[in-house]
C-alpha cells in the first residue's frame, strides 16, 4: 500500500472535489498550458487557491460523458478482448520535484488473468496497485449533448487537451514505478461509434 494512493469510492462528490483541489489532475494540465478551450489558469488558479469561487458544476455534456464511460470501457474491453480494471483511486506524484501532480484514471488495462479476465471490467478497491498494468484507458465522448469535435478526432488525432493529459498521466504512474506502453483513448463519436487511439 502507498500513502500516494487515496481511495475515494467512499467518498461523497465534494469529498472528492476537495482532494482534487490540492493539486493538479491530468484535465487541470490541458488548461494550465493553454490548450483546454473551456477553462483558463487564471481562473483554474483561482479555483485551486481557494480565491474564487468554482464556478463550473458540470452540463448536459460531462452528464452524458460519465454516464457513457461504463458502456464505453465495456464495449472496448469486449471489443478487444482487453483485460480492464475500474480502479476508483487518486495517485498522487512520488516525485519530489512534482509532488502536486496526481491522477484520477478511467480504467487501466492489465495482463489478463483469472483475476482479471480478458474481455471484461473488473472493479478493484484497493490502494495496492494492479498487478501486470500495460495501459491506462482514457474514455471520451463527444456529440452526445453538443455539436461536439469530432473533426478534432479525425485523421489519427486526439484533441491536444487530451494529449497533455496523456503525458500527465504518464508523468505520475512513471514516479509510482508503473511504466506504461501506452495512454488509450476510447472514444464514442457521434456518426462513427467508438474511436480508438493510442499515445
Amino acid at each position: 500500500m502507498s500513502g500516494n494512493i487515496i481511495p475515494v469510492w467512499d467518498l461523497s462528490e465534494e469529498e472528492w472535489l476537495a482532494e482534487r483541489s490540492r493539486g493538479i489532475g491530468g484535465s487541470d494540465s490541458g488548461t494550465i498550458v493553454g490548450v483546454n478551450t473551456y477553462n483558463s489558469a487564471f481562473q483554474l488558479w483561482g479555483e485551486k487557491t481557494g480565491k474564487v469561487e468554482r464556478t463550473f458544476h458540470g452540463n448536459e455534456a460531462t452528464e452524458w460523458g460519465s454516464a457513457l464511460e461504463p458502456v464505453i470501457g465495456a464495449i472496448y474491453a469486449k471489443r478487444f478482448n482487453k483485460a480492464l480494471v475500474e480502479w476508483p483511486v487518486l495517485i498522487w506524484s512520488s516525485s519530489p520535484d512534482y509532488p502536486f501532480m496526481f491522477v484520477n484514471l478511467d480504467y487501466v488495462e492489465v495482463t489478463p488473468s483469472e483475476q482479471f479476465p480478458a474481455g471484461e471490467v473488473t472493479v478493484w478497491h484497493s490502494t495496492e496497485i494492479p498487478p501486470g498494468i500495460i495501459d491506462i484507458v482514457e474514455c471520451k465522448t463527444t456529440g452526445i449533448a453538443t455539436m461536439g469535435a469530432a473533426i478534432k478526432w479525425a485523421k489519427g488525432r486526439v484533441p491536444d487537451t487530451y494529449l497533455v493529459q496523456g503525458y500527465h498521466y504518464g508523468i505520475v504512474l512513471a514516479s509510482m514505478g508503473i511504466e506504461l506502453y501506452h495512454v488509450t483513448f476510447a472514444a464514442c463519436i457521434t456518426g462513427q461509434g467508438l474511436v480508438v487511439r493510442k499515445l
